[in-house]
């Protein structure tokens, strides 16, 4: 699953993911949402780093809207819904594997526009107050 944080800048929604980070140093990572929704085709995104944490975090997704309108979900819904992907690290053979990570992404408004049914599955959207 996905936890998606949106509201107003300046109101405290990465304080739940600063406190989780302290929690669980070794357990964290960062991850930037718009390298993976440029698609497999595009780039290789190295998910190697992910397999041991226990979840990850894109603190400020987007300024204005910059992913692109025609984004690619699949390898988002891939790492977030229990299927198989390609780990690559350097200097080392290539392998596959399950990643096991929680995501929880937060957004200023207004959110990126989703419109794939996987990823809708695959989505908790929390709206903060003002």
């Amino acid at each position: 699953m996905v936890l998606w944080i949106v509201g107003k800048q300046k109101i405290g929604k990465g304080y739940l993911v600063r406190l989780l980070k302290l929690l669980n140093p070794s357990g964290f990572e960062q991850m930037t949402l718009s390298l993976i929704l440029m698609g497999e085709s595009h780039s290789r995104f190295d998910l190697a780093p992910y397999e041991t944490r226990n979840f990850v975090s894109d603190m400020e997704i987007t300024e204005n809207g910059k992913i692109d309108k025609d984004a690619d979900w699949a390898l988002f819904n891939k790492v977030f819904g229990g299927d198989t992907v390609g780990l690559e690290e350097k200097f080392k053979k290539k392998r596959s594997g399950t990643l096991k990570i929680k995501g929880i992404f937060i957004q200023n408004l207004p959110m990126i526009r989703v419109e794939n049914e996987a990823t809708i599955e695959r989505s908790i959207i929390i709206p903060t107050l003002d």
